[in-house]
């Protein structure tokens, strides 16, 4: 299981990208969007809208929801 986590542009093209090139290798992806449930779009002229420390939260987060899905191996 992999989590993606897109930079301070947000969700674009490039996750994708790399979500299909990890998945040929067989591995689970799981893409993580810290700006879209807060009313963000990007951050790149103001990083203070979201601190790196609030999308690592969402990193544990992420990883605690998926440690209980019935289709990831939390091992």
């Amino acid at each position: 299981m992999v989590v993606l986590v897109h930079g301070s542009g947000g969700m674009s093209g490039y996750i994708d990208d790399w979500a299909q090139e990890i998945n040929k290798m067989g591995a689970a992806v799981f893409l993580l969007d810290s700006f879209t449930g807060r009313g963000l779009y990007k951050v790149n002229n103001d990083q203070s809208k979201l601190g790196r420390l609030t999308m690592i939260v969402d990193v544990y987060r992420a990883l605690d929801l998926l440690a209980e899905h019935k289709r990831i191996d939390p091992k």
